[in-house]
């Protein structure tokens, strides 16, 4: 509060997150385990690397939970939530192809 109230505050500038949707998601999804549901029907590949099916997933299932974006906006989109506090994820290993027309989504 103190920063927000200061005149002379070194506060250049704040960023607001989603945090407490994306938290109650994941919180849910502990009890369910979606990701690792979905990885047990459609394992990762010996040679594949990144996310899981699963984690691709349950990504988009985040997004319609919270916010629901197109699937060409889901990386933009976590990009500007909390989801690397909550769940984090390397987003830049994600390929757009997995939330493309025959991706999940």
């Amino acid at each position: 509060m103190a920063l927000a109230t200061e005149a002379e505050s070194a506060l250049e500038r704040i960023q607001v997150q989603e945090y407490g949707a994306l938290w109650l998601a994941n919180l849910i999804d502990q009890d369910v385990g979606i990701a690792q549901i979905v990885d047990e029907v459609v394992p990762k590949g010996k040679n594949e690397a990144g996310p899981s099916v699963g984690e691709y997933f349950l990504y988009a299932v985040l997004n319609r939970m919270v916010d629901a974006q197109p699937k060409r906006a889901l990386t933009d989109w976590y990009g500007k939530t909390a989801v690397q506090q909550v769940r984090p994820v390397d987003i830049n290993a994600w390929h757009p192809r997995f939330f493309g027309k025959n991706g999940i989504g």
